[in-house]
């Protein structure tokens, strides 16, 4: 079992048994208690889409959601979308619920587990779109087998997203965004730079890509459509 999926069983198993209190980790506590937020895999499986109030709004993925910064403002800045994001770290999950929370949102959740096993979950066409915001980019060639794009994740994705839903990549990699680029445009995607039409237009800059600006560092980014982008 992968590591991201041992914390959501785990989290699983605390919570069907009511137990975990000896844990030095107050994030696994934390974890444990915000049912209705933080999904498992066994939840989302059992759930989706119906973990959203209203079920019929797109449904949009944010893939490494790291502290939810993202997730909160797209939820915030589009109150007809739902927003989900996925995380493999206690930590991270937790802190992004608790920023849930605070802001009273009630169209975003997140799931805690690797991000392949969250979308074999999830049903065909169900998905509107998905962010992916500065994935590990793995630089060294022995490296390069633990990337999360590669072609065998984007075929899997285009099942998921709906017909016209799309994946928005950005990188601060060329090497590794324009492999993921041609990857994408194999598999089907068609690229633009056009927005789509289920967010409003913004920046939406994670706390990596306001780094990286700060450095001069360049952004690669583009959308990738399930058909053609006018």
């Amino acid at each position: 079992m992968k590591i991201s999926n041992h914390n959501s069983q785990f989290i699983q198993e605390l919570r069907q048994e009511n137990t975990g209190d000896t844990f030095q980790n107050p994030y696994i506590l934390a974890a444990r208690d915000l049912e209705g937020i933080l999904y498992t895999l066994s939840e989302l499986h059992a759930s989706f889409p119906h973990i959203f109030n209203l079920t019929s709004r797109p449904i949009i993925l944010d893939i490494g959601c790291y502290l939810g910064g993202t997730v909160i403002e797209l939820a915030r800045e589009n109150p007809g979308i739902n927003v989900l994001g996925i995380d493999l770290k206690f930590k991270r999950v937790v802190k992004s619920c608790r920023k849930i929370q605070r802001a009273g949102l009630l169209n975003s959740k997140i799931v805690i587990g690797d991000a392949a096993d969250v979308l074999t979950l999830l049903p065909e066409n169900a998905i509107s779109g998905v962010l992916i915001f500065f994935p590990d980019p793995w630089t060294k060639r022995k490296q390069r087998k633990n990337r999360l794009l590669d072609s065998v994740f984007l075929e899997l994705l285009w099942t998921k997203l709906e017909a016209g839903g799309f994946l928005w990549l950005k990188s601060d990699n060329r090497e590794y965004y324009s492999t993921v680029s041609a990857a994408a445009l194999s598999t089907g995607f068609s690229m633009s730079a056009s927005f789509p039409g289920e967010i409003v237009p913004g920046p939406y800059r994670t706390i990596f890509e306001k780094l990286f600006i700060s450095q001069g560092k360049p952004i690669y980014q583009a959308f990738f459509y399930k058909g053609d982008k006018v």
